[in-house]
């Protein structure tokens, strides 16, 4: 299981600025997937760590506003009820404010925050219908003060503004560190689980 780790980026683009040029760019560098809304001027793309530096330089070129995400995911192949053994071994190893959720009509999950004063959330869907389960961890902008988890998050919590390259590398590598220790914790609970019986 190995965990990728990037930035979603949605940016406005400048009124003087061609949206087209800023999208071939963006696809020079090896940008893929992106969506474009023209009426807003806005492009949603998703970009790994490693090019954040390449990409930084547009991103303030062109944008009148700029917001990103960071996230970190990895695939599993946990059915439900391993799920529910994954939960218990969370709880178990301190991982006191996550749920398992099992929303009408939906799959369960287990979303949470991963401490009280840190702002990681993490999120891990069983494997379904054929395709792998996901773990996601995603960065808030602070460490919301709220004692259990709400299904309908603004994502606005999550988004950053982006104020600059040197801003977004520091507050990448500041919160690096404690994403790969709850990487190799969460690795660690999932081999735990899937070779029990």
């Amino acid at each position: 299981m190995k965990f990728r780790h990037y930035l979603v980026f949605v940016v406005k683009v400048r009124e003087n600025k061609i949206i087209v040029r800023f999208i071939k760019q963006l696809k020079d560098e090896g940008v893929t997937g992106i969506e474009v809304n023209e009426e807003s001027r806005r492009v949603f793309f998703t970009i790994p760590f490693h090019i954040v530096e390449r990409i930084g330089g547009l991103v303030e070129e062109y944008a009148s506003t700029a917001f990103y995400e960071i996230k970190a995911k990895a695939f599993h192949n946990l059915g439900y009820s391993q799920l529910r053994r994954l939960y218990s071994e969370l709880v178990g190893k301190g991982f006191k404010n996550i749920r398992l959720f099992s929303p009408r009509g939906s799959y369960p999950r287990i979303m949470g925050f991963v401490e009280d004063h840190t702002p990681l959330f993490l999120e891990v869907y069983p494997r379904r219908g054929g395709r792998p389960g996901t773990v996601v961890i995603r960065v808030f902008k602070y460490t919301p003060q709220m004692p259990s988890v709400n299904l309908a998050i603004p994502r606005s919590l999550f988004e950053h503004e982006y104020k600059g390259l040197n801003e977004t590398i520091e507050k990448m590598t500041k919160i690096s560190g404690e994403i790969l220790r709850v990487e190799e914790e969460i690795k660690e609970l999932i081999l735990k689980v899937t070779k029990t019986k």
